[in-house]
């Protein structure tokens, strides 16, 4: 029996159970090689943290579009193209890692998840953030690393609660975009990049 096989009749027999006898708020499945996780129908809304890492998934899971009350989630390790723009249905997100994907663009939708605390970007083919990224102000940890970016937009200036910055591995020539104070930034990572001057 393949991986896919054995993983489906486990969550047929998960889907017997009474959906008032159920209550997870933490959905791991990780490891599976799986290509599409099928959906989860008995899972209530109670769910608040999902790791879908270490899969193949290329596409993000369509079934986690009835959990909204989503806060945590974990899609690293996967061939993920690109974040969808009903991705704002999760305004309850506090940590969205999609570290080691196929990321090609960052949507602008992305800056409307306001409660943002963690994002994780690195190992992808980003060459551009957009603008609404200086919408997350409360955005504590930001990363960047082994990407294609040249430039982040001034608005990420404004984000008053960034504590972590890093940007390694990217093709950078100028980070004159950081000289303003960034209020409570206390650790910045921008090594392997095509600087001539450090950071002042």
């Amino acid at each position: 029996m393949g991986i896919n096989s054995e993983l489906n009749r486990r969550i047929e027999e998960v889907k017997k159970l009474k959906s008032d006898t159920l209550n997870l708020s933490n959905l791991g499945i990780t490891n599976h090689q799986l290509d599409t996780v099928p959906a989860l129908f008995n899972m209530g809304n109670a769910i608040r943290v999902v790791d879908l890492s270490n899969n193949n998934l290329t596409h993000f899971p369509w079934f986690l579009t009835s959990h909204i009350n989503l806060e945590v989630l974990y899609l690293d390790d996967n061939f993920i193209t690109e974040i969808p723009d009903h991705i704002t249905i999760f305004s309850r997100l506090q940590r969205l890692f999609v570290f080691n994907n196929q990321l090609e663009k960052i949507p602008e939708v992305l800056g409307s998840l306001t409660n943002l605390k963690g994002l994780g970007l690195g190992n992808n083919k980003i060459e551009q953030i957009p603008d609404t990224i200086g919408n997350l102000k409360n955005l504590e940890f930001l990363y960047l690393d082994f990407n294609r970016l040249k430039k982040l937009p001034i608005k990420i200036n404004t984000l008053e609660n960034l504590e972590v910055l890093c940007i390694n591995d990217n093709l950078f020539s100028d980070l004159s975009f950081l000289e303003n104070q960034m209020f409570n930034l206390s650790f910045l990572s921008y090594q392997n990049n095509l600087l001539n001057t450090k950071v002042s």
